[in-house]
């Protein structure tokens, strides 16, 4: 996450303004984000709760615990820029050299995790989003 360029991703809020308080950096919250979706948690307000109970939640925002009102408008908000870090991750993984025939290629593995990618577009964006 820390290598991707949001601001060319098109996420807002990149660039702090110089009046008010600072807003929660987009990466922040944006790990918050694949966390839930990783771990099946849809919900704004179960994501407000698990950064602040929740261990690997606070080691991967910092200790930030954004409320539930800042989560959502953060989805709302770069709805479109979200779709397509999901589209860099699917073109992340290295291509394998070709098997010889009559193998079976091992699983992609993610921090321990076996990982069964379908990379198909629709999947990424949704098909009404095309």
């Amino acid at each position: 996450m820390d290598a991707l360029e949001l601001g060319a991703l098109g996420f807002a809020g990149v660039d702090a303004a110089c009046t008010g308080r600072p807003s929660y950096h987009p990466a922040a919250l944006l790990k918050l984000y694949v966390y839930g979706y990783r771990n099946r948690v849809p919900s704004s307000r179960r994501l407000e709760r698990e950064a602040g109970r929740n261990v690997e939640v606070m080691w991967l925002t910092g200790r930030l615990s954004p409320d539930h009102k800042t989560i959502a408008e953060f989805r709302r908000q770069n709805d479109l820029a979200i779709g397509r870090v999901c589209a860099r991750f699917v073109a992340f993984p290295p291509a394998r050299p070709p098997m010889p025939f009559g193998t079976q290629a091992a699983p992609l593995r993610c921090d321990g995790r076996e990982n069964s990618l379908d990379c198909r577009i629709e999947k990424i964006l949704g098909y009404h989003k095309l």
